[in-house]
């Protein structure tokens, strides 16, 4: 077992979805009844049933994570904690070895830079084969705090959710646009909203902000167990974001983002550095 991963003292419950939960000592319980140690595939859907399945396959060895069927080779390293696949959007999708090491250092970041406690409640609707639907996941479980798992996407409920004791979210800026849309309501508890994976529309975030919704610009990537930099709490709206503890960056001569930190991987499966272009 991956002596971090859950907080030792933590009990009751880790994940609710509207229909079921899923308690500490169901996830302990699975991973400690692994079947003997090696890789295990999974391809999760956003439910109470793969997240079980996704501790048990960490308490196994290597967990390899995707979103569709694929042929994937298993012998990884037993340093490697996960194996995920980029999307694609600038060449093929290549997979990503992240080891424990890089996980305990992204959590660990997150949870100083967030200032996330085992009392946040953690709002989500996202794949669980997306590195920032699993990170969700492993920064709770590592604090003994809470995930609310929606299993798709609906704006109006996803904002009844956001009223009914969430106080951290995580959404992209059409998720964000579609609550605004949708509902009118002034919005009270959260401390965080955090806005990333693409553009965020001007206007955007001040509108969130007039509404209660304290909405955060938030950066990362797979090959950095995700978010690597989020605007810190309580600061005035901005489009921009503070790196978070252990991370340093630099523009270079190509105009690049160039990240160095505990949680940055090693270089891709295939044998491609960090320098390599996709």
């Amino acid at each position: 077992m991956i002596d971090w991963l859950i907080d030792e003292d933590a009990h009751g419950t880790f994940l609710e979805t509207p229909e079921e939960a899923v308690t500490y000592d169901d996830i302990r319980s699975a991973m400690a009844g692994a079947a003997r140690p090696g890789s295990t595939v999974v391809t999760p859907s956003a439910d109470p049933g793969s997240v079980i399945e996704i501790y048990r396959g960490l308490g196994r060895g290597p967990l390899i994570v995707t979103g569709r069927d694929r042929a994937v080779d298993t012998r990884l390293s037993q340093d490697v904690m996960t194996l995920l696949f980029t999307s694609g959007t600038t060449g093929r999708p290549k997979s990503v070895p992240l080891t424990s090491d890089n996980w305990l250092a992204a959590v660990s970041g997150s949870a100083a830079h967030l200032d996330h406690t085992r009392d946040d409640v953690w709002l989500i609707a996202m794949p669980l084969y997306h590195v920032g639907g699993l990170a969700v996941l492993f920064r709770s479980s590592f604090l003994g705090a809470r995930v609310r798992l929606l299993p798709t996407f609906q704006p109006e409920r996803f904002a009844d959710e956001m009223t009914g004791g969430a106080t951290i979210v995580s959404v992209v800026p059409t998720m964000l646009r579609r609550i605004l849309d949708v509902d009118g309501r002034e919005y009270d508890g959260l401390r965080a909203v955090l806005v990333g994976g693409g553009p965020i529309p001007p206007g955007l975030l001040e509108q969130a902000w007039e509404r209660g919704m304290p909405a955060l610009p938030t950066y990362g990537m797979t090959e950095t167990c995700a978010q690597v930099a989020t605007l810190r709490p309580g600061s005035e709206p901005a489009y921009r974001a503070d790196l978070v503890p252990g991370m340093e960056a630099r523009i270079t001569d190509a105009g690049r983002i160039a990240l160095r930190g505990g949680q940055v991987f090693n270089g891709y499966l295939d044998g491609s550095g960090l320098d390599d272009s996709g």
